[in-house]
C-alpha cells in the first residue's frame, strides 16, 4: 500500500503504521487519511483471503471531536483506553493506568500460588517464586513507563503487603517493614528492578539511535515544535534519567557500554 505523506510527521519522515504479526496500528493525524488508509488496508486484506474483525478494531484519538469511521458498512468504536502488546494504551495518564493493572495482574499472580507462597515451604523457596513468577508479572514493560514517586510509593506499598502475607504479618501486628525485609532476605526490591529494566532498556534504544533505519530511536528524540498546552508539562519517559545523570545528551554516556553498565545500579537505588 502506498501512504507516503501519510500519518504523523516525525523528522521529515512519515509514521503511519506499527506491525506485530495481525495486530496493526493505523496511525494519522486526521480523519480524512484515517478513513482511506482503513479502507485501503480492508480490501488488501480480502485479495490475500484475510478479513480484518471489527469487534477487534477500535479508534483512539486525542481530539474532542470524532468522526464517524466505518468498515464494511459496519462503524468502529472509539475508545478511549486500550490493551495492545499486553500493555494499556491510553491518551492521559498511561504510566498510572498501566500500574495500576499491573499490580492488580500480579496480586492475581501471588493468590494463584498461594499454596506456595502461604504454605509450608522454606521462606527461601517462596522468595523465589516471588522473584521469578509474581514480580515479572508486577513490571511487564516497565521500560516504557514514566514513573513519578507516587508510581514507586504504590509499587513498594504493594511489595510491602505481599511480604507480610508470606510472613502472616498483619499491619495491627506492628512489625517494622525492615525487620520483615530482614526476614525475607533475598527478596528483589521491585521499584528498583523496575528501574533496572528501564536503564537497559534505555542504553538499547539510545545506541540504536545511531542506525537511522529505527523509528524507536528517531521518536525517542522527537520533540515537537508547536508548543504546549497551558498547565503541568507531563513527565517525559526519559527525565528521570536525564535528572539522575543531570545530562540532557545521555545517550552519548550510553555509547559506552562499560560506563553505563557501572552506573546502572546506582540508578536503580537512587
Amino acid at each position: 500500500m502506498n501512504w507516503e505523506g501519510k500519518g504523523i510527521k516525525i523528522d521529515g519522515e512519515f509514521l503511519n503504521n506499527l506491525r506485530f504479526a495481525d495486530d496493526v496500528v493505523i496511525i494519522t493525524d486526521n480523519e480524512k487519511d484515517l478513513k482511506e488508509m482503513i479502507t485501503e488496508l480492508n480490501e488488501e486484506s480480502k485479495k490475500a483471503g484475510l478479513e480484518m474483525n471489527i469487534k477487534k478494531s477500535n479508534v483512539m484519538t486525542n481530539s474532542e471531536e470524532k468522526t464517524e469511521i466505518m468498515i464494511d458498512n459496519q462503524k468502529l468504536e472509539y475508545v478511549e483506553e486500550i490493551i495492545y502488546l499486553g500493555q494499556k494504551i491510553t491518551i492521559k495518564n498511561r504510566t498510572k493506568k498501566e500500574i495500576d493493572r499491573r499490580i492488580t495482574i500480579a496480586w492475581n499472580k501471588f493468590w494463584s500460588l498461594k499454596h506456595i507462597l502461604k504454605g509450608q515451604f522454606k521462606i527461601q523457596h517462596k522468595i523465589e517464586i516471588l522473584n521469578k513468577c509474581v514480580l515479572p508479572a508486577l513490571i511487564y514493560g516497565a521500560q516504557t513507563w514514566s514513573m513519578t514517586k507516587k508510581d514507586e510509593q504504590k509499587i513498594r506499598i504493594t511489595q510491602n503487603r505481599m511480604e507480610r502475607s508470606i510472613l502472616n504479618i498483619k499491619l495491627k501486628d506492628r512489625i517494622n517493614i525492615q525487620k520483615i525485609k530482614m526476614k525475607l532476605g533475598q527478596a528483589q526490591d521491585f521499584v528498583a528492578a523496575a528501574k533496572r529494566l528501564k536503564w537497559d532498556w534505555v542504553g538499547h534504544v539510545s545506541r540504536q539511535g545511531q542506525k537511522q533505519d529505527r523509528w524507536t530511536g528517531k521518536i525517542v528524540n522527537w520533540y515537537i515544535k508547536e508548543g504546549r498546552k497551558r498547565g503541568k508539562q507531563r513527565k517525559r519517559w526519559d527525565d528521570e534519567i536525564v535528572d539522575f545523570l543531570s545530562n540532557r545528551l545521555y545517550h552519548r554516556v550510553a555509547w559506552d557500554r562499560c560506563e553505563w553498565a557501572r552506573l546502572r545500579e546506582a540508578f536503580a537505588q537512587n
